[in-house]
């Protein structure tokens, strides 16, 4: 076998650590349609790689945390086109980077018990919650929808919602940010024991552009505790 040793000029080798460059940067898309496959999905990817929801799958409890610069988005831009149906179990997906991303999906039911988190959380490090419905939900002594600690939820919808004690459906704090979204249709139950708020608690951040309707609370704070 006969050896050949090739030369790359400097405009050559240039050109060759630019292709190399691309072809290392192209993202990866998985396409999930059941629970394990998201579980799987989300460990595997990476930066810059899209998870996508097929189609609609019911979930057992458990939570989703996007720590890497991932999209978790539907098949198209309808919400409904792609349900997260969490029945009367405990999900919640978290964001903790500020370049990941979940949008248009639908997250149907669960059951959010104590603690300072709703089905969807974004911490401290931030990220972004876009053209996302949020219904009928539960929880208790926590907000039953978003807990924003940090980033940023817009364009959302959050109804059907039932909470007991503390947080009603939103809290906003540490600077987050809640604009152009609608929280209708959630109420309080009857018989908490704890100061309750209704459906937005402002601690420090913004709210903007936002439609809060025909929501009951029994006693204490109404629409928004600021």
């Amino acid at each position: 076998m006969k050896l050949v040793k090739l030369a790359l000029t400097p405009p050559l080798v240039a050109i060759s650590v630019a292709l190399c460059a691309a072809l290392s940067s192209f993202a990866t898309t998985y396409d999930v349609t059941s629970m394990d496959e998201l579980s799987d999905a989300i460990t595997k990817a990476g930066d810059g790689d899209e998870i996508v929801v097929t189609k609609g799958f019911s979930l057992t409890a458990t939570t989703y945390r996007l720590e890497k610069e991932v999209t978790l988005r539907g098949a198209t831009s309808d919400p409904s086109d792609s349900v997260l149906n969490a029945g009367w179990n405990n999900l919640r997906i978290e964001l903790a980077n500020a370049k990941a991303v979940v949008k248009d999906l639908t997250i149907d039911g669960g059951n959010i018990g104590s603690g300072d988190a709703g089905t969807v959380l974004i911490d401290e490090a931030g990220g972004l919650l876009s053209n996302c419905v949020i219904k009928n939900n539960h929880g208790i002594k926590g907000p039953t929808a978003l807990m924003l600690k940090g980033g940023r939820a817009t364009g959302c919808v959050i109804e059907g919602m039932t909470a007991r004690d503390g947080c009603g459906y939103v809290k906003v704090t540490n600077g987050a940010m809640f604009d152009h979204s609608i929280v209708r249709n959630c109420k309080f139950n009857s018989g908490g024991t704890t100061t309750m708020y209704g459906g937005i608690q402002l601690v420090k951040g913004t709210v903007s552009d936002c439609l809060i309707s025909n929501n009951k609370i029994y006693t204490q704070y109404g629409a928004t505790a600021l």
